[in-house]
């Protein structure tokens, strides 16, 4: 019997596991990247959160500048806050955001949850999920090859035209349309007033021509936007074919709770829900 209660009594123990919160200060910069410090082997870097990429990326320019980081094999660490990786490989790119020496990806974070608090400028790191409480509306995570997409909808005249749209915090304006979806679902992208017509980079430094319109509204669940410019690719996506890219423009507009546990992105409105956007109609 004695041992018996001594069991019973030792079970909350091991049951109940303490929650830990990684608390990791960023900076929303005016071209909507969320920087952070991070150190890479011994050098301390900017990189930038982009949940559109996986891995750990760095420009040329900050490579030239550190002190042995290997891009060919997994013999690099990772440090942020007070998270740790070990043997990652690094990889070269051209461009990264302005400011920031390279990019990191959502996979650092694979079977964890990650909050991002934009009001107060704060990357948490959670062991369990935190209970979102009132506000927070959940998506179900749709993953696509490495990377992953939420569920929304396009509307004009009262109209919906549905899609998935890549989480891409690495994308610094508001959507990205894909031009087979436009032809496939006849968007009437010829009927809305253009705002801009402008040449872009992609990470690699490849030139995409974009025309951004204006369109009447953007559903994210019971989340909505009116009035939001999106970009339209004037060639065809090849990386994701048939798929929106969701960039931060929008996104900074929700606090975000990813549950890569359980595979669920949780958004709630913040005080950047009516910021003016870059490109206005």
């Amino acid at each position: 019997m004695k041992k018996l209660l001594l069991l019973l009594m030792a079970t909350p123990l091991f049951a109940q596991q303490p929650a830990v919160h990684d608390t990791i200060p960023f900076t929303l910069t005016e071209y909507n990247n969320i920087k952070l410090q991070c150190v890479v082997n011994q050098d301390t870097l900017s990189l930038k959160f982009d949940s559109g990429t996986t891995g750990v990326l760095l420009t040329y320019d900050a490579l030239a500048k550190t002190r042995g980081i290997d891009t060919i094999k997994r013999t690099n660490t990772i440090k942020m806050g007070g998270q740790f990786w070990d043997k990652q490989r690094v990889y070269p790119v051209v461009l990264s955001g302005q400011g920031t020496d390279g990019r990191f990806g959502w996979d650092l974070f694979a079977g964890k949850v990650l909050e991002i608090d934009y009001d107060k400028s704060l990357f948490i790191v959670h062991n369990t999920l935190p209970k979102p409480g009132r506000g927070w509306e959940k998506f179900a995570i749709e993953y696509s090859n490495t990377l992953f997409c939420i569920n929304g909808n396009l509307e004009i005249n009262g109209k919906k035209y549905p899609n998935k749209f890549l989480f891409d915090t690495g994308y610094q304006r508001t959507i990205m349309l894909d031009s087979g979806w436009i032809a496939q679902q006849h968007y009437p992208k010829d009927e809305l007033p253009v705002i801009k017509k402008v040449i872009m980079h992609n990470g690699m430094g490849e030139e995409v021509p974009v025309i951004t319109v204006s369109n009447e509204k953007l559903n994210l669940g019971k989340l909505s936007l009116k009035d939001i410019p999106v970009q339209l690719m004037t060639g065809v996506n090849p990386a994701w074919p048939g798929i929106h890219i969701l960039g931060n423009e929008v996104l900074k507009r929700y606090n975000t709770i990813f549950d890569f546990k359980e595979n669920i992105v949780y958004l709630k409105p913040n005080t950047l829900l009516n910021a003016e956007y870059t490109e206005k109609g």
